[in-house]
């Protein structure tokens, strides 16, 4: 599967080509190092902002964006050999490349120096998976409406997911403040958007239809969805089944053990003076 030539693409079919590296990105191969949101090689895309320095010497965004991206990426992986990019690690700080060309593509959508690192991103992800055996991920099945929007003339589905261009991809955290099962990163894509008093507000949807919900995402909802999502991979449902069971049966032997720790363990002593109670009858202390 070949992606075609940057400038060919219409704004249309690159935003197909947006979401199917999405895909791509939160499935690399898990032989790949993860990269920390601290000591990543791709950090600065978790906060992404045009140099200004590199802005007054290129004359445009643009141009100081290709710059900044040669940075991230390494001038000589960009500029020699096959001239396709390098992809190192795999998690959320390359991921979020995505929401970056995004956000560029929907201020400048004529622009192909946008495509062609998406389009140059992409090839290398895809040898990523070669390298490593591992089969490229499924699309989901797209409407009649998303094929002739998205990459018809180079795959056979496609998916599309509707983004806010001022979203900033977070870490996955759970309502308790531990890490997510890794699971939830393949299943969702959780957002946050800064509204206009400056309060961010979190909503979470799923990787490949249109189904998404306000708030922070919570494990058993997640899991509910993509148990019976028509287009997730089988895989990947049978994962938030299984999930979702174990899910249950923890929360269950939770909640039954915080009910015999929390039961009041008491001993009433009969007074000496009493008589005991008679066929089985209690006696009640006046």
């Amino acid at each position: 599967m070949s992606f075609p030539a940057p400038e060919s693409l219409t704004p249309a079919k690159f935003q197909g080509i947006l979401e199917y590296l999405r895909i791509l990105l939160q499935n690399l191969p898990t032989a790949l190092p993860v990269g920390s949101a601290f000591t990543s090689k791709y950090l600065a895309f978790l906060t992404f902002m045009i140099d200004t320095e590199l802005l007054d010497r290129t004359g445009s965004e643009i141009g100081a964006l290709n710059e900044q991206f040669k940075q991230i990426f390494g001038w000589q992986t960009r500029t020699t050999g096959s001239g396709i990019v390098a992809i190192e690690e795999r998690g959320e700080p390359i991921c979020t490349v995505v929401d970056v060309l995004e956000d560029f593509h929907v201020r400048y959508p004529t622009d192909n120096v946008i495509k062609k690192w998406a389009v140059d991103i992409g090839i290398e992800v895809q040898e990523v998976y070669s390298q490593h055996n591992i089969e490229l991920p499924p699309q989901g099945t797209a409407t009649k409406q998303q094929k002739q929007t998205l990459l018809d003339s180079v795959l056979s589905t496609s998916n599309t997911a509707v983004n806010n261009p001022q979203t900033v991809f977070e870490s996955s955290t759970s309502s308790r403040g531990c890490p997510v099962h890794a699971l939830m990163q393949k299943l969702i894509i959780k957002t946050t958007i800064m509204s206009k008093d400056s309060k961010p507000k979190v909503s979470w949807k799923c990787i490949l239809c249109d189904h998404s919900q306000k708030g922070s995402p919570q494990e058993s909802c997640v899991l509910k969805h993509s148990a019976t999502c028509k287009k997730l991979p089988v895989h990947l449902q049978n994962e938030a089944i299984t999930a979702l069971k174990d899910t249950s049966l923890g929360a269950q032997l939770i909640e039954l053990d915080d009910q015999c720790n929390m039961a009041p363990s008491v001993e009433i002593q009969p007074h000496m003076d009493e008589p005991p109670a008679k066929n089985g009858l209690k006696t009640r202390w006046l």
